[in-house]
């Protein structure tokens, strides 16, 4: 990642609510938190200029596919200085919120069954979290959605 970032990189939501990557090692995290949640990317677009990339990108992971959420997609511009990424804006589209909000409902069911029962299902972007989470989330696909379908 050095190679490609500033050292003081950072991505932020374009109305500044939510600093989404304070740093290098939070990427690092996220990253890996992101590897173990089978996290992924899908560019729908992209086009550049010399100080810019603007990309559309769908994000999905195992939270998305368990609890039958639709993908999140966004609109990123990649600010570029001295051949390095120095911060990235991320905005969202048309739709975005009605996407939430059902994700948030299927999320919020998700974690009355946590909290109901008892399960850690960890609560950040470290390694071991992202393991408790899909642990918790695998649990849930097979007491509760599994069962619901038969």
């Amino acid at each position: 990642m050095s190679k490609l970032l500033n050292e003081n990189y950072y991505e932020q939501f374009l109305d500044d609510s939510i600093l989404e990557i304070k740093n290098l090692d939070h990427l690092k995290d996220f990253t890996e938190w992101g590897c173990i949640m089978s996290s992924n990317v899908e560019m729908k677009n992209i086009s550049s200029s010399k100080t810019k990339v603007k990309t559309i990108e769908q994000h999905t992971n195992l939270i998305d596919s368990i609890l039958n959420r639709n993908p999140r997609v966004f609109q990123i511009t990649y600010y570029i200085e001295n051949n390095k990424i120095k911060y990235s804006r991320i905005d969202t589209l048309s739709g975005y919120r009605k996407n939430a909000l059902q994700g948030k409902l299927a999320l919020d069911k998700f974690k009355s069954f946590v909290l109901k029962n008892s399960i850690d299902d960890g609560n950040g972007i470290e390694k071991e979290d992202a393991v408790k989470l899909k642990n918790a989330l695998l649990y849930y696909q097979n007491t509760v959605i599994n069962n619901s379908n038969k």
